[in-house]
C-alpha cells in the first residue's frame, strides 16, 4: 500500500517506523543490478530499479541511508530507555 493511498490522519506514521526503512533497504539491495523477464513472450526485461519504484514505491534513498536512519531509531530508543530506567532507578532511591 502506498503511503498516498493511506489516510491523511495517519499517513506520517510511516515516516516513524523503522520498519518502513528496514523494508526498503532490503529491497533496494535485493533489486539494485538485477534484471527480470516480463513473463510474456516477446516483451522486453525489466530491470530492479524499474520494478522498485513502479511495483514497490521505494524512494531513490541508498540502502547506506535506510540503514543509517534505521541505526538512528536504534540510539533513540536506547538513549530514551536509558533516560527511564536512571529517572526510575534515581526515584526508587529517595523514598
Amino acid at each position: 500500500m502506498r503511503v498516498s493511498d493511506s489516510v491523511r490522519s495517519i499517513a506520517w506514521l510511516s515516516w516513524v517506523m523503522p520498519t518502513k526503512y528496514t523494508l526498503d533497504g532490503l529491497l533496494n539491495n535485493i533489486l539494485h543490478g538485477q534484471t527480470y523477464d516480463a513473463g510474456v513472450a516477446g516483451a522486453p526485461r525489466v530491470d530492479g530499479k524499474t520494478v522498485a519504484i513502479d511495483f514497490f514505491s521505494l524512494n531513490q534513498r541508498s540502502k547506506w541511508a535506510d540503514f543509517a536512519i534505521v541505526l538512528a531509531f536504534a540510539i533513540a530508543v536506547r538513549i530514551m530507555h536509558w533516560v527511564v530506567l536512571r529517572r526510575h532507578y534515581n526515584s526508587a532511591g529517595t523514598n
